[in-house]
């Protein structure tokens, strides 16, 4: 019944494509930076800056860094599991709260961030410390979105390791991140002016679940925690992502010539915290969605926090676009954090327990069931443990029916990936036709 609705609602022709997307008002250099985008496997925002009850706080590194850059304080995932967050990263729009997009949408015709970053004269690198890049179909789909180069942690890059680094479903991420480095060194050696700028990406893997894999000896905040306790393994993992998140920076400053690169942190998703869900993709709770933003940019970008607005990995892309200046065609339909104006909607899908279909109009959160057809509301400002739900409170009538709209969001996607109606590639035609007159 609501995709019947919802179909009536869409317009004729790809309505997420654009000629243009608005710049803000940012001080950029003539010169084109080079961007590193860190993705922290399963960091969860819920951590930072925070201790446990014994005192101990968990991401020490991170909250130290805070202060460097600009910080989202409510910035959310759209999904779980590491494929579906990359497919939204680069291409700015949902992914599929069916089936995979890596794997059902091979043919989709898309406009994704690092094919426009090739455009503009960047080479465009993708590390992955787990071994096997085609995991999840990855490897293909990462090609599809326009990387130059995929390096994966084998063989040469991880030679004289030992196996102990290897604990969880790859090497460790400071050994990640020092030999990632080492590559980059060989492969950006040009020292001229005929350097060519580097969008670069680093996926870690050691806050992998599961958790339990931790040595014993690396199990600081919760050391005598059963191996069961997913909820304190959790935080013992994510205690060692910030620990070995210092190599990334130590790394980084004893290059002189990376030292203007935008540098982004950033989680896939933050499943599974352990609050609520732990041992499946279940719930639609805060700690599996909720994560950290923090763009670090030396002497371009002021120390700031934004709190009173919520973000999504959909304005990842139109974030660093903006940030670089670049207007071009594209599909994205998030917004740069940088952008004024107030509050947009945006949505969350749990695609496997229940399929939760999610909706902020933040601070609320509407919560829709398809295969139970329920549904919840929850301001998760003033209750952000999810406790209370407001749906059936009159006083909250108003929100209820927002989310009810708002949700409409991701089955219109749901729709427009189906018919393959992402982007329409007679824009850039168009554009180049307007350029040449």
């Amino acid at each position: 019944m609501l995709r019947n609705k919802t179909k009536n609602l869409i317009p004729k022709g790809f309505p997420y494509a654009k000629e243009s997307m608005p710049l803000s008002k940012i001080d950029r250099p003539q010169k084109k930076p080079d961007v590193f985008l860190v993705l922290m496997e399963s960091f969860s925002r819920q951590w930072i800056e925070k201790y446990t009850k014994e005192g101990f706080e968990v991401t020490p590194f991170f909250n130290s860094i805070i202060k460097e850059g600009l910080f989202v304080d409510n910035f959310y995932a759209n999904t779980i599991q590491t494929s579906r967050a990359l497919f939204v990263i680069f291409n700015g729009i949902y992914e599929s709260f069916e089936d995979k997009t890596f794997h059902k949408y091979k043919n989709l015709l898309l406009r994704p961030l690092p094919v426009i970053l090739n455009e503009e004269g960047y080479r465009t690198i993708f590390f992955n410390a787990h071994a096997d890049i085609n995991f999840d179909n990855k490897a293909f789909y990462l090609k599809k979105m326009g990387f130059h180069k995929l390096v994966p942690m084998i063989g040469d890059l991880i030679k004289g390791i030992p196996q102990e680094k290897f604990w969880n479903w790859g090497i460790q991420d400071d050994l990640f991140f020092e030999r990632s480095f080492q590559w980059l060194d060989n492969f950006d050696s040009i020292k001229d002016e005929k350097r060519k700028p580097i969008f670069a990406v680093w996926l870690t893997l050691s806050h992998h679940r599961p958790h339990n894999r931790i040595p014993r000896n690396m199990r600081f905040v919760y050391p005598n925690a059963s191996d069961n306790d997913e909820a304190k393994q959790f935080a013992n993992s994510e205690y060692l992502a910030d620990m070995f998140l210092k190599e990334f920076f130590r790394q980084w400053k004893k290059r002189p010539k990376y030292k203007d690169a935008i540098v982004i942190l950033v989680s896939d998703h933050a499943y599974p915290a352990g609050l609520h869900s732990i041992n499946n993709e279940k719930g639609f709770y805060e700690e599996n969605f909720r994560i950290p933003f923090l763009i670090i940019w030396n002497n371009r970008i002021s120390p700031k926090r934004i709190k009173d607005l919520a973000f999504n990995s959909t304005d990842i892309a139109p974030t660093i676009l903006d940030l670089l200046g670049i207007d071009t065609p594209n599909h994205f339909f998030g917004r740069s954090v940088f952008a004024e104006g107030p509050q947009h909607t945006f949505c969350v899908n749990q695609p496997y327990d229940k399929k939760y279909l999610v909706a902020y109009n933040f601070p609320f959160k509407y919560v829709k069931s398809m295969l139970m057809n329920t549904e919840q509301l929850y301001n998760v400002l003033k209750d952000p443990e999810e406790t209370y739900d407001l749906s059936k409170d009159p006083r909250y009538k108003e929100e209820l029916e927002k989310g009810r709209n708002s949700v409409i969001l991701l089955i219109k996607n749901q729709i427009l990936l189906e018919q393959n109606r992402i982007w329409d590639p007679r824009l850039l035609y168009k554009k180049h036709f307007k350029s040449s007159e």
